[in-house]
């Protein structure tokens, strides 16, 4: 066994949970990454910790929030009447905590973000607005990893980007990184995507797939039947028996094994080949 590298989670400050689970037809057709460097993607800040990505859509430019445990692509009302598109069918999911949302879907949407078509199928669309505290800055949709099924794409919370890679380089990067177990959830149909890793819990040397949520700005969240102590406590999480890292965290009644939170993603790098479901992680430090 390796012995692991410890890192200490930043201080939480804004409690909000912004994620949702659904399920949407979504066959991709995507503009290539450059061949010989990555496309990168400014992560902008928007409220607390949370982060938006600018894109463009017929023209009209967005201000799209980034959540990694989306699990899909959505468009606010508004979006989808400037296309113009008339929404139609119904996608359902859940939320982490089990609750029923469901939406309308728009078809044949082409969304640019730094120059890159990144979807060309079928979006949910949906009022993100809906959940978020009155008089915050109008969010036009939600981009998720979902939105780059079938990419390269390295994760970097800590400095902001979200980095979009073509084979050679993305090898190049993975190769200093540590393996670890992934598991891509898809829904009943097959459309939805989420990430999970294998974690290992140090303090009960539990295994669990986690969450990769950059929405949940809460703590990490455990099911019970993973740490049963309902306390607030800091649990050190390890990787591969390589990678431990440290931070608050505490037990939810979810749907899942548990979600990792913003903050704690932020102490990591996720390198993810989102077509063959293998991750790396790195320290960000």
């Amino acid at each position: 066994m390796r012995r692991p590298i410890h890192l200490h989670l930043l201080p939480v400050v804004l409690f909000l949970w912004v994620g949702a689970c659904g399920e949407t037809r979504s066959t991709t057709s995507q503009t290539e990454v450059s061949s010989d460097r990555p496309t990168v993607l400014d992560l902008q800040p928007y409220v607390g910790r949370l982060v938006t990505v600018t894109g463009r859509l017929n023209g009209d430019s967005l201000r799209l929030l980034f959540d990694s445990g989306g699990g899909e692509t959505l468009l606010s009302p508004w979006v989808a009447d400037a296309i113009p598109c008339v929404p139609k069918g119904r996608s359902v999911g859940f939320r982490m905590s089990g609750e029923r949302v469901e939406w309308p879907l728009c078809h044949d949407v082409s969304l640019d973000l730094a120059g890159l078509t990144v979807v060309d199928s079928t979006a949910g669309i949906w009022d993100v607005m809906a959940i978020l505290p009155e008089g915050l800055p109008r969010l036009d949709g939600i981009v998720s990893l979902e939105t780059f099924r079938d990419r390269l794409l390295i994760l970097h919370l800590a400095e902001s980007r979200l980095e979009l890679h073509p084979e050679g380089t993305f090898r190049e990067r993975v190769r200093s990184m540590i393996p670890v177990p992934m598991r891509i959830a898809t829904g009943n149909d097959g459309s939805h995507l989420t990430v999970f890793l294998e974690g290992r819990l140090a303090d009960t040397d539990q295994s669990a797939w986690l969450l990769l949520d950059s929405g949940n700005l809460a703590e990490t969240l455990l099911a019970p039947h993973v740490r049963s102590d309902e306390a607030n406590s800091d649990v050190t999480i390890v990787f591969s028996d390589s990678l431990a890292v440290r931070g608050p965290a505490r037990t939810a009644d979810i749907i899942y094994d548990g979600a990792l939170s913003e903050a704690f993603l932020r102490q990591i790098i996720v390198a993810l080949d989102l077509e063959r479901g293998q991750a790396w992680v790195a320290p960000a430090s």
